[in-house]
């Protein structure tokens, strides 16, 4: 429902809550002054619905947690200066906070804009960051939640030099978190390692460039470790811990040392030999990584920042909240990968496997739910593709905690099966004649064959083919299926013709004997051939007598008698008769 100010970088995703008076590196101001001028402060709310939204006087509420920034003393001076506001005070603890609701049901129309005046905000002691905590509940549909806001106290610009650096935590997205969350690290109750990249970034801001002048300054950091609720981490933890210059104006020209002698974890940013200015071409970025912490959650631990050697500016020496949260594990990806091409969300891949991997932050291991599968933070594992549609979800596990909130999710079409060329040898044969069915498939897992009457005469069969049909009494049709993510067939036909029987009568001479006595003999031949034929009869017309039941013969009449009429009978897919004269 709620953004903040939209002058200020840190409201940018989404917060609901933001000051509109911030510096140069996009903090809030709280001004170490007296002066009631440098005191003011404004908290700015927007309905982003597109629906009016009522906040209620006994349900809507912020709780503004001031200190350390602001003693409880500096705290209780605070005003509202805005009607329709009530504001009320809370000992917590021996601290104070701020509880701001409206004084009455108050209605915020779509794209409405709420200012709320905070007045008497004045603080103390030495320019150093910091943050404030707000806390907000009742505010129309937007879930209960808190905000941590970075805030900057410093000298008001008409009194002199105000310190010119500006320290603070670095956005830590990567925490799956808004921007704000840069000044926490993540306990791990696990064995660390590459899954969960614990690290912060102290960064620095010149508002003005500071010459050196011959000095050399020195940013000191330090830490406390052991056991107590401000520790960092334990003792053996931080002796991994390392830091660099993560970002920094130019090629590099700050470096940081491990100070080993000293009885708290010291690191120390020198400028390199040469660098003759701290200047604002860009932001100095220190990076903490190897950090593991077994500690409790829920702590703050304590970070303590100084900075020496700047010409004409008095040591600022600044103490800083680094939080230690529970783990909450982000997917930061999760893909199905085909070779190593990566696979678009519902795009296409062919019948077989694919490669899923993933990086999820701060989880302990990771389950593929539709696989059982548990693996590593950062893994991959082959899993199947064989349906027309697959969805594979990562959930993140710490111990067998599942963070299901925001799963990975992974979906993908497998295409279908493909069935080349099919055909039998030979084409045609009688009626329950032998053939040779042959199949070309691709992108399935095996193929099966079906003849016209619903017998499945092979399944399991390869890709690439054949086997024994025999055909039916008429034409038969065998059906291949590809069997893969779906079903892809094709059917052939093995044909079956009509009987083709061939008969014809001849008249054959044959000559015996040599020279004079020679004689010559006529003799009457008759052949025939019942082609697609399972039987067959021959029969002499003149006698009715039946001569073959063969399929392929010939036959002559012993008694040298030369009848003139013969028929021959086929059956098969249907009777032809046909007859032969002489």
């Amino acid at each position: 429902m709620l953004t903040g100010a939209d002058v200020s970088a840190l409201l940018l995703d989404q917060k609901p809550i933001g000051f509109d008076v911030v510096n140069a590196h996009g903090d809030g101001i709280v001004y170490i002054a007296n002066d009631e001028r440098w005191g003011q402060l404004t908290l700015r709310m927007q309905n982003n619905t597109d629906a009016s939204v009522t906040l209620g006087a006994a349900s809507s509420l912020l709780k503004l947690y001031l200190w350390p920034l602001l003693t409880s003393e500096e705290i209780g001076k605070i005003t509202l200066g805005t009607p329709g506001w009530k504001l009320g005070r809370v000992s917590e603890q021996q601290q104070i906070h701020l509880e701001i609701g409206p004084a009455g049901p108050l209605t915020v129309e779509p794209g409405e804009r709420i200012s709320i005046q905070i007045e008497g905000v004045l603080a103390s002691g030495v320019a150093t960051a910091g943050r404030f905590l707000v806390q907000y509940s009742g505010l129309g549909n937007l879930k209960n939640g808190e905000q941590r806001i970075p805030v900057m106290r410093q000298l008001p610009p008409d009194q002199g030099k105000t310190w010119p650096l500006t320290l603070g935590f670095r956005s830590r997205a990567e925490y799956g978190g808004s921007s704000d969350q840069g000044n926490a690290i993540y306990v791990t109750p696990w064995q660390t390692d590459a899954s969960i990249d614990n690290n912060f970034v102290i960064e620095i801001v010149a508002d003005q460039t500071v010459p050196f002048a011959g000095q050399t300054p020195t940013i000191i950091i330090s830490f406390l470790s052991g056991d107590s609720d401000a520790s960092l981490c334990s003792d053996a933890e931080i002796e991994i811990m390392i830091a660099g210059i993560d970002q920094s104006p130019g090629d590099d020209p700050w470096v940081v040392t491990k100070d080993t002698t000293t009885p708290l974890p010291v690191f120390n940013a020198r400028p390199k030999s040469g660098t003759e200015a701290f200047d604002t071409a860009g932001p100095l970025g220190i990076k903490f990584s190897n950090l593991a912490s077994t500690l409790p959650s829920g702590k703050a631990s304590l970070v303590f920042v100084q900075c020496t050697g700047l010409d004409t500016y008095d040591d600022y020496v600044g103490v800083h909240n680094l939080d230690k949260l529970d783990p909450v594990p982000v997917v930061n990806s999760f893909a199905a990968y085909d070779g190593s091409d990566v696979v678009a969300q519902d795009g296409t891949v062919d019948y077989g496997q694919v490669t899923l991997k993933w990086d999820v932050f701060a989880a302990q291991q990771c389950l593929v739910k539709e696989s059982r599968f548990v693996g590593k933070a950062y893994d991959s594992m082959l899993v199947p593709a064989n349906r027309s549609q697959m969805a594979y979800t990562l959930i993140p596990l710490i111990g067998t905690k599942q963070f299901t909130k925001e799963p990975g999710l992974v979906q993908f079409n497998v295409a279908a099966p493909k069935v080349g060329p099919c055909a039998v040898s030979p084409a045609t044969v009688p009626p329950g004649g032998a053939s040779t069915l042959s199949w070309s498939c691709s992108n399935a897992d095996h193929v099966q064959v079906k003849r016209s009457d619903g017998t499945v005469l092979v399944d399991g069969a390869g890709l690439v083919s054949s086997c024994s049909v025999n055909a039916g009494t008429s034409d038969t049709t065998f059906t291949v299926t590809a069997v893969g993510a779906g079903e892809t067939s094709s059917s052939v036909t093995l044909d079956v013709p009509a009987p083709d029987p061939l008969i014809s009568a001849q008249i054959v001479a044959y000559h015996a004997g040599h020279g004079e006595g020679s004689r010559t003999f006529l003799s009457l031949v008759v052949s025939w051939n019942a082609q697609y034929a399972v039987s067959c009869s021959v029969w002499r017309l003149d006698t009715g007598a039946l001569i073959s039941t063969s399929l392929v013969s010939d036959w002559s009449p012993l008694d040298g008698t030369m009848p003139h009429n013969f028929r021959i009978t086929a059956v098969g897919n249907g009777t032809t008769t046909k007859d032969a004269s002489w």
